[in-house]
């Protein structure tokens, strides 16, 4: 089973992001409840738009809600996604949730750093709405604000899902890898090899599937951690024009949110990068085996040279727009900061 406890379960498939039931096939009443909490998602949406188009405030207020609308959407988007994907994709869904076998710390403390980073961030929102906003309408900001954190909430869960997939392959690499260690001292140990082989070839498979079934999520989770960045970070050079407790207060906010967005894509990245990591290190230990192999006179081992030659690994894309390494990273935080500088030019 996917889930190691049985609050995360409960919450999941409360927020409409989960399908199967015990046997692993699709659940018509989680699927009922799923369709009725995307509904819900894009009342709220429909909300942020409706407000959008009655506020009078100035150009910047403007710009700053237009983003954080386009931010809300792509959140929509992700949940809406991870069901379709798991509703089409069910036999492999099924595959990965039949394989994930270990149970899986560090997702667990992503998913707990997040919701405590996401609650200190929104209760200080909330809190700053009531020192500054003067309006009619500030009772129906407040909804709409904790409406749509709970839409990023679930995105977090879909994300948690990704990681708890990924962690679990890389618990079996890094444990293969440590076997491979060990039988570089024992060359004759030919049939265990093998064995590492097939499941290496395994893991290889298991994460081309969750690839495949995460590929679209991944793409609007980089949509959605670049526009949140660029939403907090915009708001902040908006707001340091003058300087005292309440700004203050607003900026530890606004910073709190920026560490939430980057860290959603950069625990991706970390991830796909960890996996990676472990694939090329089994790649090049089963290198130096059959090497060493070679030079001890054994000549019947074209089977693992062939493996070693082929050096499979898996590179992990967004809908194969962009690669998910760590200079994704770099490229999402310049390129914000170059369009919240042009932005900010045009709006003083």
């Amino acid at each position: 089973m996917i889930f190691d406890s049985s609050i995360k379960f409960f919450i999941t498939k409360l927020l409409g992001l989960w399908l199967f039931n015990k046997v692993h096939d699709i659940n018509s009443g989680y699927l009922i409840k799923s369709i009725i909490v995307r509904i819900l998602e894009i009342s709220v949406i429909i909300l942020k738009i409706y407000y959008l188009c009655v506020t009078n405030e100035n150009k910047r207020s403007i710009i700053l809600q237009i983003i954080f609308t386009i931010n809300t959407v792509t959140n929509h988007f992700i949940n809406l996604i991870h069901v379709y994907s798991q509703y089409r994709y069910r036999n492999l869904w099924k595959l990965l949730i039949l394989y994930k076998t270990r149970k899986t710390k560090f997702s667990d403390l992503v998913l707990i750093l997040n919701f405590l980073l996401l609650l200190t961030a929104t209760v200080g929102s909330s809190i700053n709405l009531k020192i500054n906003f003067n309006s009619n309408h500030l009772v129906m900001v407040i909804v709409d604000l904790l409406a749509s954190q709970i839409i990023h909430f679930s995105s977090n869960l879909t994300m948690y899902q990704f990681c708890v997939f990924m962690e679990n392959l890389i618990i079996n690499l890094q444990e293969m890898n440590k076997e491979m260690k060990l039988i570089k001292k024992q060359l004759h140990l030919k049939l265990y090899v093998q064995l590492l082989i097939r499941k290496h070839n395994e893991i290889i498979n298991q994460a081309r599937i969750v690839n495949n079934v995460f590929s679209l999520h991944n793409l609007l989770l980089g949509i959605s951690s670049t526009t949140g960045f660029i939403a907090n970070l915009y708001h902040v050079c908006i707001t340091i024009d003058r300087f005292d407790a309440v700004v203050l207060f607003t900026l530890i906010v606004r910073i709190l949110f920026i560490v939430y967005y980057l860290g959603n894509i950069q625990v991706v990245v970390f991830c796909c990068e960890k996996f990676g990591n472990q694939i090329d290190l089994f790649n090049d230990r089963l290198c130096r085996l059959t090497t060493e192999r070679a030079f001890q006179g054994n000549q019947e081992d074209n089977d693992l040279q062939f493996y070693a030659s082929q050096k499979r690994n898996v590179k992990f894309s967004a809908a194969g727009y962009f690669s998910l390494g760590y200079p994704l990273i770099t490229t999402i935080i310049g390129s914000t900061i170059t369009l919240v500088v042009i932005v900010v030019q045009f709006t003083f």
